[in-house]
């Protein structure tokens, strides 16, 4: 019983892997990246094509940055140094037009959306957008009759994959 019991847990461990930085190339790890140019903001990035748009050179965001993330309601739950860096980005970044983002799987572009803080006067564009100013975990809503690309199956695998996943 003993060995079935260390065996199962090898499995599982063996099923789960957090990925680091190197994996990217590989194409599996869910990330999340702003624009180099911080003075885009949300409107004018929805008038580009989103792989026209530059990325920053690293992810402000990664997998390795969360601690969970329930499918059914996009909303996830940040490590603890991650949530630091957050908590620093919400009160240096508060712009009331919105700091647009790529989410990523690998070097795939799957969405664009915005950072936005509840009291900008403004509407954001339609997208995906993560409501920075509130306690976690976040979610990753929709605005203004947006297409929903959330659910796309390379971020739900990459997600499950890194353990990260509620279903």
């Amino acid at each position: 019983m003993k060995s079935l019991f260390i065996v199962s847990i090898s499995l599982f461990l063996f099923s789960c892997n957090h990925s680091t930085s190197d994996d990217k190339s590989a194409g599996g790890i869910f990330a999340i990246y702003l624009l180099q140019d911080s003075t885009i903001t949300a409107g004018d990035a929805f008038s580009q094509s989103i792989n026209s748009l530059k990325l920053s050179t690293s992810a402000f965001l990664t997998i390795n940055d969360l601690k969970s993330y329930t499918w059914s309601t996009h909303a996830f739950e940040l490590t603890d140094q991650a949530q630091t860096m957050f908590d620093h980005f919400q009160f240096a970044h508060g712009k009331t037009s919105g700091v647009p983002f790529v989410v990523t799987v690998g070097n795939d572009r799957i969405y664009l959306g915005t950072f936005w803080w509840i009291y900008s006067s403004s509407m954001p564009p339609p997208c995906a957008v993560i409501e920075v100013i509130g306690p976690p975990p976040y979610r990753i809503q929709l605005a203004n009759g947006a297409i929903d690309k959330r659910s796309d199956s390379r971020i739900y695998n990459s997600l499950k994959k890194s353990c990260v996943l509620i279903e």
